[in-house]
């Protein structure tokens, strides 16, 4: 879904990434910079490790607040929030627009 809104040599913003796996799955589907935000620190230390180990480039995880994120206007092609994308894909069965 992410792949038809942004180009995968996009840099991705995943906003409070927790345990998911998204990163992970765009990594192997092409995407070459996703950057992954929780307000977790263990969680970002947790996730990083696991994709470290599993050899996935292009992913880097920080902790940060997502009301605070330090980082500068324009640098991200696009922002996936898995939380929205779950809510938004397991509603009532309507056809999904994505814009």
């Amino acid at each position: 879904l992410v792949g038809a809104v942004a180009s995968r040599a996009a840099r991705v913003l995943n906003v409070g990434c927790g345990n998911s796996t998204l990163a992970e799955d765009m990594a192997r589907d092409g995407f070459t910079d996703v950057v992954s935000i929780d307000i977790s620190d263990s969680v970002v230390a947790t996730m990083a490790s696991r994709a470290e180990e599993a050899g996935l480039r292009g992913l880097t995880y920080r902790a940060m607040d997502a009301s605070a994120m330090s980082f500068d206007a324009a640098s991200f092609g696009a922002a996936v929030d898995k939380g929205t994308l779950d809510a938004v894909l397991s509603g009532g069965g309507g056809n999904v627009r994505v814009a």
